[in-house]
């Protein structure tokens, strides 16, 4: 089979590349490729430049055929010659791809008209989603544990009240599709195949709107203020999502959970840390901690270690979906007193008079003692000599003088 190619079908650019993907590239990908490009090159984004009103044309016409498996499968089989050669009606009959079919794309997509005016934050809110709004609620820790209520106001794509979706204005009559014949379809004949599709030109409705609604631009659809609360139940986590429906529309709302200074989360359980003295954790006894719901009297045994950790069951996150809580582990820390009144350490090197020592361990003020005390021994040890030596001394003399009388 000889197939001939028009000038203009030469210089036509590969789809693939006007949208910067791959030959294999995925639906998603392909989408995603849209959607960036559509947003740098919509004509509202660059108002009197030329060069990106065709830009954006280009890859409008990419973006129809490669979204659709059936003329994508056509288009890497024959190119452009395809639609050249089909004898179909609409762009693919041989008729110019317009920026009014580019435009037509771009509202499709978004799910709403941009005529009057390009607004990034709206595409951004309902780009490939069907009247499903999306938020971030911030909640403190708190919050997330015992559950709240937030107030929520948005503005969300829904029917046109004027045109009741219709498009047209009340009253208006609208006229069948030249291209279809009022069908919503257009033949594709490859010579090899016979396929229909949705037609290009009325996009399956079989008419056209001749008069538009003035409400919503043609689009059937306007922005609507929506009112209502949310509902957060208790245990929620970070990065969680909690789906509700707001006044007839699906929210998706994602939360951000603040971090606690004082607990730690594990899942449903939830972790602290407490510090206590030395006698408390040598002797033992009771104390109040900070609980999540409230103080907790804790009971510490007897010669805790520091590191310990205590398990109070059921009094951690109240666990999503089931019965019960998760536990709080309190986390032992003993603290060590950096100063001390002369009574205390004279009371702490009492005690460690009664510990048991390995031999090369010296204790600062129980070494000194001991020292102190050998000191006074041998002083005490000297003047006994002293006054013995002097005793034996005159004992001596006494003797010698009489043995000589005699």
């Amino acid at each position: 089979m000889i197939v001939h190619k028009s000038v203009a079908e030469l210089l036509k650019k590969d789809y693939y590349e006007t949208l910067g993907v791959p030959r294999n590239a995925s639906t998603k990908d392909i989408k995603g490729a849209y959607y960036k490009l559509a947003k740098k090159f919509h004509p509202d984004q660059n108002k009197g430049d030329d060069k990106a009103k065709v830009k954006f044309t280009e890859i409008s016409e990419a973006y129809e055929v490669l979204s659709n498996s059936q003329k994508r499968a056509n288009y890497d089989a024959y190119g452009h010659t395809q639609h050249a050669t089909s004898g179909s009606h609409g762009y693919q009959g041989g008729a110019e791809f317009t920026a009014s079919h580019a435009e037509e794309i771009f509202r499709q997509f978004f799910g709403q008209g941009f005529t009057g005016g390009f607004d990034f934050d709206t595409i951004q809110q309902s780009a490939g989603r069907d009247n499903i709004y999306q938020v971030s609620l911030n909640l403190s820790f708190n919050e997330a544990i015992e559950g709240c209520v937030r107030e929520l106001s948005f503005r969300v794509q829904g029917v046109c009240d004027r045109c009741s979706g219709t498009k047209s204005e009340p009253g208006a009559k609208k006229s069948k599709c030249p291209y279809c014949g009022g069908s919503g379809e257009e033949a594709i004949n490859t010579g090899f195949f016979h396929m229909r599709s949705t037609c290009r030109n009325c996009y399956g409705q079989g008419y056209i709107v001749t008069t538009p609604c003035r409400n919503c631009r043609g689009s059937g659809v306007t922005m609507q203020s929506k009112r209502g609360s949310i509902k957060i139940p208790a245990g929620v986590s970070d990065g969680q999502t909690v789906r509700v429906i707001v006044d007839g529309t699906e929210v998706m709302a994602t939360l951000n959970v603040e971090r606690s200074r004082q607990f730690r989360r594990e899942g449903f359980d939830v972790h602290s840390d407490v510090a206590i003295g030395i006698s408390l954790a040598v002797l033992g006894g009771n104390m109040r901690i900070a609980g999540l719901t409230g103080p907790i009297d804790l009971k510490i045994p007897t010669g805790v270690q520091s590191h310990h950790r205590i398990r109070l069951s059921g009094r951690g996150i109240p666990r999503l979906n089931h019965y019960g809580s998760g536990d709080h582990y309190v986390h032992i820390k003993i603290a060590t007193p950096k100063k001390l009144t002369p009574k205390q350490r004279d009371l702490m090197i009492q005690f460690a008079e009664t510990e048991q020592h390995p031999s090369d361990t010296n204790i600062i003020g129980l070494t000194d003692k001991e020292d102190s005390e050998e000191k006074d021994r041998g002083k005490q040890r000297s003047i006994f000599r002293r006054i013995k030596d002097s005793l034996w001394s005159d004992n001596t003399e006494a003797t010698g003088t009489k043995t000589g009388t005699v």
